[in-house]
């Protein structure tokens, strides 16, 4: 599985970007080609930050509220991902970048998430497990009161 991803990452996937980068060269040029891809990753920068904050921020909230911010955390890795898509030169990685930038449409990548995360941990337990749940000791009202040791008794001339 790895072999495939690896193959479609570093094989497939620039060959469509050149494809396409030709093509939109061949319909608009070449010089508006590479501004407009120059201009896309700048956009596409500034949408990553704005996007990103407000998930940090959105985290931040349920972090003091006393809740797992479990989707805000999703949303960050996606939207690291949309990152890196945009910095990368081409067409075709931009507007997935786009696409995971607009917050609705993170939804099933969110989605795809939580299901594969719930079906790769349940039911298995790695390492050893301690129950610590009633440890904390016993009250300190219950323990037996420590005497001090006996004075020496004092030395007669």
């Amino acid at each position: 599985m790895l072999l495939v991803f690896l193959i479609l990452a570093l094989v497939v996937v620039p060959l469509i970007e050149l494809f396409v980068i030709i093509q939109v060269g061949q319909w608009i040029g070449f010089l508006p080609t590479i501004l407009l891809l120059i201009v896309i990753s700048i956009a596409g920068g500034f949408l990553v930050k704005r996007e990103g904050l407000s998930a940090w921020r959105r985290a931040q909230a349920q972090l003091r509220a006393g809740e797992i911010p479990a989707a805000e955390l999703v949303d960050g890795a996606l939207i690291m991902a949309a990152g890196a898509m945009l910095l990368t030169p081409g067409f075709v990685t931009d507007a997935i970048g786009v696409l995971l930038l607009i917050p609705a449409m993170r939804f099933l990548p969110r989605r795809w998430a939580q299901n594969h995360r719930a079906t790769r941990t349940t039911g298995r337990v790695y390492g050893r497990v301690i129950d610590v749940r009633g440890t904390a000791g016993p009250d300190p009202a219950d323990r037996p009161a420590i005497e001090p040791p006996p004075s020496p008794p004092p030395d007669a001339p």
